[in-house]
């Protein structure tokens, strides 16, 4: 029957008159326990709007797009993304109950529509071709993550059953970018200095002074701190602030990383052991000041469980760079511009009123708008406070309409905007949104989408709109009028959080654009134009209350490395300050050359000058072409700080990582 089945579709694929081809999908979902199945069978119903019946099994109609499928030469195993209606929630109350989908089964099936059952048809099917053996394709995939949940849509991002990602190998869970070894135990063998607290934080004493490992090893010997007897911790030693120690665990041990299997002269059966050990540094001179019990004296030694913080420890060179531990303060900072807006509207609005209130700075240069036609990237810095009006923006490629009364859109954002969240509520006061389009029921008839970032107060926010044009390398475009993905990363004190949105599909198709006036309209930061039926003059830009540091715009998307590049991380010898500051321009050098490239339109650092007489703008540093216009009231200033400097030391360790003696992990690399 298989071969049969085959020797059907063969034949429907050669038909000059094929069939349609539908796409259907079984979702395959078990309980936390693994106890229970539960399988959900549906359609995309963009052919039939009914149920259909496939192989006896009854498929709903659902809204579905999925894309990404095709198998390339490159390689590279496919992720697909398939997005699901979430009508009535749907979708949500499933994700709730089975752990977001991760590791499901999806099987993808297709078939030619002549050869559905005859259940599907009244009076059999018509084409007389009924056959539940000619399936074009079957595919089995596994949910890898939840990319994106609203009320409108869920969306999946699937893996091949030959990726390893999120799924278990002999009962482990391999997680990407997380670590599951136990440090400086089984799984993870460093033997190096301590590097970090496992909050990725150096070593800091109680008056926040940073404090550099040191091991002072006794009549200069050659053995390292972590096979030494001299670096366990003695309760009749003094420490000073830098000295580091071990303590060794009381239960068990590990084998030691020379030992292959049972050795006769160990006895069958038997293992050499080494004590499990637990590294501190001292942060402040004592004498018998028992590490586990003291963090005022002790800090210990953790890691971050990443894959960054696995370089860290096992590199090529044998060295790593430690904040100095005499302070020899560096200064650095970066500028800014101050805005003022008003939370309510008032004539200083207007920038052809008094002008009191309104600022801004923007450009209408083809150069920097037709930037954003395909792939780009967009990156800055933003302070603020809830003084901000609700109808102001931080970035805006186009004008916003409102509606007096209730402080609701009423006309479409043409193309995105990074503003403030407009609902009336005043509760959402401090909150900021991306604005942009997607299609609804038609490519003419596009729909807006909120998606809401959450607060914005008055530390510094690094944010980064990023943008997948026609050249990029991902299989989901086959004409220019294919979608785009848009990315935005927002990033405070800590991680970056990344909110990956739907396809922006009007993004690449410049024709349609241009037709329908679907274009950005202006680059300004600072503020947006806006029209109020209640409000008739023209030159109405609320503008956000706070301060921009640099930001900075190129025609292409950065890579992920490029991205946390441009976020540096300082340490600084007074607690409680900032501890990151954007990248200096001059710095993109070595592995960065390219930040600065070709590809970079403009870098504006909120410096000021005169483009032209008469006018203040912001330089453009890069190329000193592509100014942004000033227009109504900013002050200008800047933000000093004093980080520590830094040292490079030689911290013995093995260039690979061996987890263990697990096999095949001995000679990993990067």
């Amino acid at each position: 029957m298989a071969a049969e089945g085959k020797n059907e579709v063969a034949r429907n694929l050669l038909d000059l008159q094929p069939t349609a081809v539908l796409e259907f999908f079984q979702l395959i979902l078990k309980d936390p326990n693994q106890e229970k199945e539960e399988k959900l069978f549906f359609h995309g119903g963009s052919i039939f709007s009914d149920s259909l019946i496939w192989q006896t099994n009854q498929y709903f109609p659902i809204a579905v797009e999925s894309e990404g499928f095709e198998i390339l030469g490159d390689r590279r195993l496919p992720r697909p993304k398939l997005r699901v209606a979430n009508k009535d929630f749907l979708v949500t109350a499933l994700l709730q109950k089975y752990n977001d989908f991760i590791n499901a089964k999806i099987i993808r099936k297709k078939v030619f529509v002549r050869n559905l059952d005859d259940a599907n048809f009244d009076g059999g099917n018509p084409w007389g071709a009924a056959n539940p053996s000619a399936e074009i394709s079957s595919e089995t995939w596994f949910v890898g993550r939840k990319a994106a949940e609203s009320k409108l849509f869920v969306e999946l991002e699937l893996n091949s059953p030959l990726d390893l990602e999120s799924f278990n190998v002999n009962d482990r869970a391999v997680v990407s970018k997380y670590c599951s070894w136990q440090y400086r135990g089984l799984g993870c063998r460093y033997a190096g200095l301590p590097v970090e607290t496992e909050d990725e934080k150096p070593f800091i004493n109680a008056t926040g002074g940073v404090v550099t490992p040191v091991y002072r090893p006794p009549n200069d010997s050659s053995v390292d701190f972590w096979y030494s007897s001299d670096a366990e911790w003695n309760d009749n030693k003094t420490y000073v602030a830098g000295d580091i120690v071990w303590v060794s665990g009381s239960a068990g041990g590990m084998p030691p990383l020379d030992f292959v299997g049972n050795r006769p002269e160990a006895g069958i059966g038997s293992e050499p052991t080494e004590p499990y050990k637990t590294v501190y540094v001292c942060v402040s001179g004592n004498d018998g000041e028992f590490p586990n019990q003291n963090p005022s004296f002790w800090i210990k030694d953790g890691c971050a469980k990443s894959l960054g913080a696995c370089r860290k420890r096992f590199n090529i060179d044998n060295q790593f760079t430690y904040v100095r531990e005499t302070l020899n303060d560096t200064p650095t900072g970066f500028n800014t511009i101050k805005f003022s807006g008003n939370k309510s509207i008032s004539q200083g609005d207007w920038t052809n009123g008094n002008g009191s209130s309104a600022g801004l700075f923007y450009s209408v240069a083809p150069i920097v708008t037709g930037s954003l036609a395909g792939a780009f990237t967009v990156a800055g810095w933003v302070s603020g406070n809830d003084a901000s009006s609700q109808m102001s923006a931080i970035l805006s490629t186009t004008s916003r309409g409102e509606d007096s009364a209730a402080l609701s859109d009423t006309k479409l954002n043409d193309f995105f905007n990074l503003s403030r969240v407009n609902d009336g509520q005043p509760s959402n006061q401090g909150e900021v949104q991306f604005s942009y389009l997607i299609p609804d029921s038609s490519s003419s008839d596009p729909a807006k989408v909120n998606y809401t970032l959450g607060e914005l107060d008055a530390g510094w926010t690094f944010f980064v709109i990023s943008n997948e044009g026609p050249n990029t390398k991902n299989p989901d475009y086959v004409s220019t009028s294919s979608p785009t993905r848009f990315e935005v990363i927002r990033r405070t004190n800590g991680p970056a959080v990344k909110y990956p949105f739907m396809k922006f599909r009007l993004s690449t198709n410049f024709d349609y654009r241009n037709d329908n006036d679907k274009v950005p309209k202006h680059f300004m930061l600072g503020a947006m134009p806006v029209t109020l039926a209640s409000i008739p003059q023209s030159g109405f830009h609320p503008t956000m209350n706070g301060a921009i540091g640099p930001w900075a715009l190129w025609n292409r998307t950065l890579t992920e490395k490029e991205k946390d590049f441009l976020y540096r991380g300082i340490t600084t010898p007074a607690p409680d300050t900032i501890d990151f500051i954007p990248r200096n321009y001059y710095e993109c050098t070595g592995d960065f050359t390219a930040v600065t490239g070709d590809s970079l339109v403009a870098w504006w650092d909120m410096s000021t000058g005169q483009p032209s007489a008469g006018q203040t703008g912001l330089k453009d540093i890069h190329t000193g072409n592509n100014w942004l216009t000033g227009s109504g009231t900013f002050g200008t200033g800047d933000i000093s700080v004093t980080r520590n400097d830094e040292i490079t030391i030689s911290n013995p360790s093995f260039f690979y990582p061996r987890f263990g003696g697990f096999p095949g992990t001995d000679g990993f690399g990067y």
